[in-house]
């Protein structure tokens, strides 16, 4: 037992590991509780940018991602592929996670290196739960990825009918375009999604009715 004897729990390795991030990515859950306990920098990262948090996530490691968050570990901290622990938790399907990080003050909004966020990520990945889970935060719905999609589009494209629902009850923009110049009501149609599309046209009728209407 050497943690008793304060050994330096900061030193790191030719990856840039320390102690702590091996014992995330491996899956060391009795020795991730007693370096936090000890004293360990959950904080520091690995050569690729990746801190603990980042890596129990990533590997799988849902008993530990959990300590190290309640631990006070940072939780939009981003690696240097812009993977934030968040997106990450969504990909995982991790609902308890997801719940973990965003009450400890988690951007929901950021987005990766492909400009998804969390929601997107969720419509893309037919996340339904989570996606559901997201949506009681109060995302910002409007906001697309680098090939200009928003939530809505991915949803309308996925056949994700209840998603398209909620969204459009919500606010979400139907008449974006992507990069193709395509917005979520051609998604559906090109991909035979009927039911969504039908929804889609009834909602900008409604719309058009109500702002002639005004």
């Amino acid at each position: 037992m050497l943690l008793p004897y304060s050994p330096q729990l900061g030193l790191t390795d030719h990856t840039g590991g320390t102690a702590l991030v091996w014992a995330a990515k491996n899956g060391c859950d009795e020795m991730a509780d007693l370096l936090i306990k000890y004293g360990a920098d959950i904080e520091i990262p690995d050569n690729a940018g990746q801190t603990p948090l980042l890596c129990a996530i990533k590997e799988d490691y849902e008993d530990i991602a959990a300590s190290l968050i309640e631990a006070g570990a940072n939780v939009d901290m981003k690696d240097q592929e812009g993977h934030f622990p968040l997106i990450w938790a969504v990909r995982r399907n991790w609902g308890n996670i997801i719940s973990r990080l965003l009450e400890h003050g988690a951007n929901l909004d950021v987005q990766d290196l492909n400009g998804g966020t969390a929601l997107i990520c969720a419509a893309v990945d037919k996340r339904r739960d989570v996606f559901f889970q997201l949506m009681v935060y109060n995302p910002r719905m409007n906001i697309f990825d680098d090939m200009g999609r928003t939530a809505l589009i991915w949803a309308a494209q996925k056949g994700c009918g209840e998603m398209v629902d909620l969204l459009l009850q919500r606010g979400a923009n139907p008449k974006i375009k992507d990069k193709l110049g395509k917005t979520a009501l051609h998604w559906a149609k090109t991909e035979g999604h009927e039911r969504i599309a039908r929804n889609l046209l009834d909602y900008e009728g409604m719309s058009n009715t109500s702002k002639t209407t005004l």
